[in-house]
């Protein structure tokens, strides 16, 4: 009798199991919480299918409020001085070798460059410093103070202070700046510790998250939103999860995927399984020259030499490496619906991309479905490179440009918190918007 009802007892368990699986993995595939922004939802994909679901041109709809927002670039070259390490023997920019000392060098002048893709207003290097370790004797991380051309009051009592860090463990740098700085240098972290011994090194940009913006610690997330800012004490996902072997291209290319998707899975996004192997567009020795405006009127070269990209969820997000040299070697996460939009008929451009010009790609090879790659190509041309993820843009930090004073004009910042399905205007300050070397497509305040 006992081992009767043991034995039911197991199957109903297992049973619940089997059932929780099954919804979990439908979950994961098919939404992406309100935490990471608009989010991945499920639609009818009329496009010609390839595999691995990625598909296009695509008739799919997307919100009225999203637009095309032409932008030139504030640029793509380091300021002088940038990624410049010491080489003072008590600290431990002092003790690498020339070779890593190359490579973190060249972390910090990525950073840089995605901090102007984002329309960050950097101007340069704070007071001379250089990269070294932080803080002294026992450093936990790589930092670099830089200057910014706005001035946001904060707790370090620099107004113009904008970190770029990289834990010593890490691979990427990434900005630590505006209101997120702030509480950094506040002692509220882990043992009631500010900076790095209480938040630990970022391991992301900011995001999205529940009616606010958020940017992710080794120890836990930083949330701004109109409650207040909070710091939630917690193991970054991207630690709990086994991150998914990527086949296809080098093992530099795979590993840059991968550290892309942890970044993405530490930015509240769900640990989506890959669709496809990692697929290549080459245009060998004819690389594809694509040009973009300065904002101080010159014009920006890109030598496009290959793309790289990975399909998730069925279709429903892209990853995209442009490999060119140009420009920072990050893996662009696309989602809904800023994938859908990219990726549409000509016939359903966004509105404010009439004036956009195509241009002719040039000849390639493709190692993976042929009309895939093609819709792909003849999104590029129009819209230009993804040359960042979904991202909060201030609108402080956009109205030194024309997609912000555009989207000032537009909004005023009411502070209130937005539901996850949103119209489009400023959430606690921001806007949603991805980067294109043509300018953004931003959820706008209205729709037109």
């Amino acid at each position: 009798m006992v081992c009767s009802e043991f034995a039911a007892r197991r199957i109903a368990v297992r049973r619940a199991e089997c059932f929780l699986t099954i919804l979990l993995l439908f979950v994961l595939t098919v939404f992406f919480p309100s935490c990471a922004g608009t989010g991945v939802r499920q639609e009818t994909d009329t496009g010609a299918a390839s595999p691995g679901g990625l598909s296009g041109p695509r008739d799919m709809e997307f919100p009225p409020s999203l637009r095309f927002v032409p932008a030139p670039l504030f640029g793509i070259r380091p300021a002088p001085g940038v990624g410049l390490v010491t080489r003072e023997q008590r600290d431990l920019g002092g003790t690498l070798a020339e070779g890593d000392r190359d490579r973190l060098s060249a972390c910090f002048r990525d950073a840089y460059t995605e901090g102007l893709l984002r329309d960050l207003p950097l101007e340069g290097v704070f007071g001379g410093d250089m990269v070294h370790g932080w803080p002294a004797p026992a450093p936990l991380a790589w930092v670099q103070n830089w200057r910014s051309g706005e001035g946001v009051p904060n707790s370090w009592a620099v107004p113009s202070l904008v970190l770029a860090a990289r834990g010593l463990s890490h691979d990427r740098v990434f900005v630590v700046q505006g209101r997120i700085l702030d509480a950094y240098g506040r002692s509220a972290g882990r043992g009631r510790a500010n900076g790095v011994f209480g938040y630990g090194a970022p391991r992301g940009g900011e995001f999205f998250c529940q009616g606010g913006v958020a940017q992710r610690f080794d120890y836990g997330l930083i949330k701004i939103d109109a409650g207040g800012t909070v710091f939630i004490e917690e193991a970054p996902p991207s630690t709990l999860v086994e991150t998914p072997e990527i086949p296809g291209g080098d093992q530099e290319i795979r590993e840059r995927f991968r550290s892309a998707w942890k970044t993405a899975v530490d930015q509240n996004y769900p640990p989506l399984p890959p669709d496809t192997d990692l697929v290549h567009i080459d245009f060998g020795s004819d690389p594809w020259i694509i040009t973009a405006e300065s904002r101080d009127g010159s014009e920006i070269v890109i030598t496009l030499r290959r793309i790289w990209y990975q399909g998730y969820a069925g279709g429903q997000a892209l990853m995209l490496l442009a490999d060119a040299p140009e420009l920072p070697p990050y893996p662009r996460l696309l989602v809904t619906p800023w994938l859908n939009a990219f990726l549409a008929a000509p016939g359903k451009r966004l509105p404010g991309a009439e004036s956009l010009d195509s241009v002719q790609p040039p000849d390639y090879r493709s190692g993976g479905d042929t009309n895939f790659a093609r819709s792909l190509l003849d999104s590029i041309a129009f819209y230009g490179i993804p040359l960042s993820d979904n991202v909060p843009l201030t609108e402080t930090a956009a109205g030194e440009g024309p997609a912000g004073r555009e989207a000032a004009a537009e909004t005023a910042v009411t502070g209130e918190t937005a539901a996850p399905e949103r119209n489009g205007a400023a959430v606690f300050g921001y806007y949603e918007a991805q980067r294109f070397s043509k300018g953004w497509m931003r959820l706008s305040g209205e729709a037109e």
